[in-house]
């Protein structure tokens, strides 16, 4: 291979596996016990479970070193909590949105309004719209650094989860999370291949937990040039970079328009395997249009949001949620909850928790 197409391998697989009907069989599912045999296992050294779940197994890859990848890391429970979390609690102006850049950031001080909230004084859904939100220390995209003197308290769920996965795992007993990222990727959403490199402190570990949608992660190194490995992550899953692995390119290609993916090397088109159903709705609305310019004619199709029937088991039922939709919107609980279900089934939600300022 010669210097440029090593150069080109990371743009390569990332435009490979954004195609619906790309070649899924060297990805490693999290969910199949067959693709997890090409891991490393990882011993677990500490036996007490609050958060996490006592099923909880880990795993490495000889030639990452410093990754982890956690599969069954949190309970039910926990995992439910997340969810009302990242939907209903975190989305408010004190914390920094893809929705509040424009704020005056004295202002967003002063709030804890919700973008649900936003919803029904204006008409327009916010949350459909919602892209990230950071937590901590808060940070500036453009500049691409945090904001020493702009920070929120990182929520106890959040610092709770990260310390008690990463010491499970018996590494890094001084990790003291202060900042999390919380992106929500709808279904034609995609991460080009980057490095988090900005933290103050490069030694602590990066915690990264999906929820939702099943995401394709690709994990290389830290040069451009090396191939990268494919992860389908699924809800619940939790990937800890750390050591080598802590500055590794890596990228979101594609998000699944299926609750459940099973093993790729069974896969069919569009991510959906025999024994599993299709719950998106083909059916759509065609449109023709004709270019004036070049006389072209051609077809779009809007395809309808239909809720997976699997949702409520990731999320929880109306009765988890409806004291607390009470306390954020004036929308009637149902009418709210059948919102919500709508957003989680064309979301993956990714929560990466890290320290940036040193101990």
């Amino acid at each position: 291979m010669c210097e440029g197409e090593r150069d080109d391998a990371i743009r390569r697989a990332f435009r490979s596996y954004k195609d619906p009907d790309c070649d899924l069989s060297a990805v490693i599912n999290t969910r199949c016990r067959e693709c997890t045999e090409r891991l490393r296992p990882v011993p677990l050294v500490h036996d007490e479970e609050m958060l996490t779940n006592p099923k909880m197994e880990v795993f490495t890859m000889d030639h990452h070193p410093g990754l982890f990848i956690v599969r069954n890391g949190m309970s039910q429970n926990t995992i439910k909590e997340l969810f009302k979390a990242v939907y209903l609690r975190f989305p408010v102006d004190k914390n920094m949105s893809s929705k509040s850049v424009r704020c005056n950031l004295e202002d967003l001080d002063k709030t804890q309004k919700s973008v649900w909230e936003a919803q029904t004084e204006t008409g327009i859904y916010f949350i459909d719209k919602l892209r990230w939100i950071t937590l901590g220390y808060h940070f500036k995209w453009t500049e691409r650094e945090y904001v020493e003197d702009f920070c929120t308290d990182l929520p106890k769920l959040l610092h709770d989860i990260a310390v008690e996965i990463v010491s499970r795992i018996g590494e890094f007993p001084n990790f003291t999370p202060d900042t999390a990222i919380v992106n929500y990727y709808h279904r034609a959403d995609r991460i080009a291949f980057h490095q988090d490199e900005f933290e103050w402190d490069m030694s602590k570990p990066l915690v990264s937990i999906s929820i939702g949608l099943p995401g394709l992660l690709l994990i290389g190194d830290d040069t451009p040039s090396t191939a990268p490995d494919g992860l389908l992550l699924n809800s619940g899953d939790i990937i800890i970079m750390s050591g080598s692995s802590r500055t590794s390119y890596h990228a979101v290609p594609r998000v699944f328009a299926t609750c459940h993916v099973s093993c790729p090397n069974h896969r069919t088109r569009n991510g959906v395997t025999s024994g599993e159903r299709d719950w998106s709705d083909n059916s759509g609305v065609k449109r023709v249009y004709n270019c004036k310019k070049s006389g072209a004619r051609f077809v779009t199709e809007r395809k309808r949001c239909q809720v997976c029937p699997d949702i409520e088991d990731l999320i929880g039922s109306y009765d988890d949620y409806e004291d607390e939709i009470r306390t954020v919107t004036e929308i009637p609980p149902q009418v709210f909850y059948k919102r919500l279900t709508e957003f989680a089934s064309r979301t993956r939600v990714n929560v990466s928790v890290r320290q940036v300022k040193g101990s």
